[in-house]
């Protein structure tokens, strides 16, 4: 099996007729390989089974049913049918009476049982119409001949469905029956889709996790790295007001003009799409506020370290929490501001590692990692260098540190929303492969443009998600968030988008329509409004955390880092208020105006 065959997706086929017309040997016979003996054979009550069927690009775990025919297990028998994918509807060749209830009983009880499966006629027993026996037996005794080829295609003419014949017995075309039968349920295209799907969010999380790394692992000053955040901020705007928001309403209003009737006019229509259009980003924006107001995490900045106001400007590795050994001295008389901020940072290292400790010990509760604000080193501190205890084995320590940064008491509002915004963002891409495969499968004119759906998401959302990844991780590295929290984090949020469109995805090959025949899809789901609306909720819980928070945490850094400078140069004690910079503001406008920049040389 090559690689592309690990894909496997679940469907479930059903096997209904009249009893004794060959139903449980075409199963038996396809699960063992062989007829079953006379034996060993016992007319079947209820059974399942499970057998894997290899295709193209991957393999379809079928769950096979098989039923009772008699009228005495018709209450039993209907509980087979939730949830099926395909029905086969079999008749034996020696039987005109099964032929006949095909259309009075069998087709009547799936379409009201399982009216989403599709069905498959399948005739059986094909070998009795050379056995010479069973001729003379039917000519002597029922006065009839076997049915021919011909009967059971006129009547799977009249419901609209494929027609199959088989023998059991001589082991011809009864593994025919069930590719059939699964080439309604399962097409090549459903693998190919999931492939192109995983290829787009590897990509999305390359994109994403590279492009978080650079404010992680470059060095630089205060006054270079503020540059980076405005920048940052600016993209996020520039994204979401000229990437996202436009996506989502030339999808929406696609899918409603696709919609519209007759008496619908035209004004009606734009009432509707503007209604739909400014209640969803409302939605958005709300959740978004709700979820940074309302849930105690969304202000969750407790480990974030206080960074005295005298050295607020120094360079940004300063003041992370990495050892710098233990050969400074430490006397009272000769204590300074270097060696207080050294104590801190030592500090802060072993309630760090205490709070992972109690993480993994379930006690969560018990120990913060954040120093009290009234905390001040001790005579004794000052003397004696304090250290993380190293009793535990190194993969213990790691799992406390990965507990603490997944801690939801310490989640920071600016990751929460980002985090939601990157799940609707996979939502989205999930919504457009499916748009793009029901379009594919529908054949349907009126969706010519869902299949380029697909490429304008995923283009749309590589413009803005390795962006969102750089602003995320300037804004919170800058507010002192430790390194090894800050990997953590960009994993999850180059991660989320993936997830949350392959999950996306999963529901819609579980849920897509089917017509009761097996004959025709539905209207392809790409015509349908939700593909839009979900843009549209993803653009205004992105708006809310970009100028919310991403903006205004960055101009407040430009601004404060300005006034201090200021107040350097001047040798004031108290340092004033001050604005942006020429250079500030430009560098958060060539942000902001980039992504359209970039979108229109696309679309072009």
């Amino acid at each position: 099996m090559d690689e592309k065959q690990t894909i496997r997706v679940q469907r479930k086929m059903v096997v209904v007729g009249d009893g004794a017309c060959g139903k449980t040997c075409l199963l038996q016979t396809f699960r063992d390989g062989q007829f079953p003996s006379d034996d060993r054979y016992i007319p079947t009550v209820f059974d399942v089974c499970i057998v894997d069927l290899e295709r193209k690009g991957g393999v379809v775990e079928l769950a096979l049913w098989d039923t009772a025919g008699q009228e005495d297990f018709d209450r039993l028998r209907v509980m087979s049918y939730p949830e099926a994918d395909v029905v086969v509807i079999c008749f034996s060749v020696d039987s005109r009476d099964s032929l006949e209830n095909v259309l009075e009983k069998w087709v009547p009880e799936a379409r009201e049982h399982a009216p989403r499966a599709k069905l498959v006629l399948a005739a059986l027993k094909i070998d009795l119409r050379t056995d010479e026996e069973n001729l003379e037996h039917m000519r002597r005794v029922l006065q009839a001949a076997p049915l021919a080829y011909g009967d059971g295609v006129r009547l799977a003419k009249a419901l609209g469905a494929p027609y199959v014949e088989c023998s059991a017995k001589m082991g011809v075309g009864v593994r025919h029956v069930l590719e059939t039968a699964v080439s309604l349920v399962v097409s090549d295209d459903d693998f190919s889709a999931v492939f192109r799907l995983i290829l787009e969010g590897l990509a999305m999380f390359a994109g994403s996790w590279a492009a978080g790394c650079v404010p992680l692992y470059v060095r630089m000053d205060q006054s270079k790295f503020n540059l980076l955040a405005l920048f940052g901020a600016g993209l996020l705007i520039g994204a979401a007001l000229a990437v996202i928001l436009p996506e989502g309403v030339e999808t929406l209003s696609r899918s409603l003009l696709s919609h519209k009737t007759k008496a619908e006019t035209d004004d009606t229509m734009v009432e509707s799409m503007n209604t739909t259009i400014g209640w969803t980003l409302v939605a958005g924006f709300c959740v978004m506020f709700l979820i940074d107001n309302l849930f105690p995490s969304a202000h969750s900045h407790a480990d974030t370290p206080d960074v005295p106001d005298n050295d607020s400007a120094a360079c940004l590795e300063d003041i992370q929490m990495t050892p710098r050994g233990n050969d400074r001295n430490l006397g009272n008389s000769e204590f300074t501001l270097n060696d207080s901020r050294l104590q801190y940072q030592q500090h802060t290292r072993v309630d760090d590692s205490m709070a992972s400790l109690a993480i993994i010990n379930g006690d969560e509760s018990q120990h913060s990692a954040v120093p009290s604000d009234d905390w001040r080193p001790s005579a004794a501190a000052r003397q004696q260098p304090v250290h993380p205890p190293r009793s535990q084995p190194r993969w213990r320590r790691l799992l406390g540190r990965l507990g603490s940064a997944l801690s939801p008491r310490y989640l920071p509002s600016t990751l929460i929303g980002i985090l939601v915004h990157s799940c609707a963002d996979g939502l989205a891409l999930g919504a457009a492969v499916a748009s793009a495969h029901a379009a594919d499968n529908g054949k349907d004119s009126d969706d010519v443009h869902s299949s380029s759906l697909e490429i304008i998401v995923f283009m749309a959302l590589l413009l803005h998600k390795a962006p969102a990844a750089f602003g995320l991780i300037t804004t919170l590295k800058q507010q002192g968030y430790a390194a090894y929290k800050l990997s953590v984090w960009l994993t999850v949020f180059a991660a989320s988008a993936p997830l949350a469109a392959l999950a996306t995805f999963s529901i819609f090959l579980l849920a897509q329509p089917a017509s009761p025949a097996g004959g025709h899809h539905e209207k392809p789901a790409g015509t349908q409004p939700w593909a839009g609306i979900v843009m549209l909720f993803s653009a205004g819980t992105f708006m809310y955390v970009a100028m919310a928070h991403t903006l205004a945490e960055a101009v407040h850094q430009a601004k404060a880092l300005r006034a201090k400078a200021k107040a350097s140069a001047t040798n004031a004690v108290k340092a004033h208020a001050a604005s942006l910079s020429f250079l500030d503001i430009a560098v958060l406008l060539l942000g902001v105006i980039l992504p359209p920049l970039v979108s229109k040389d696309h679309d072009g």
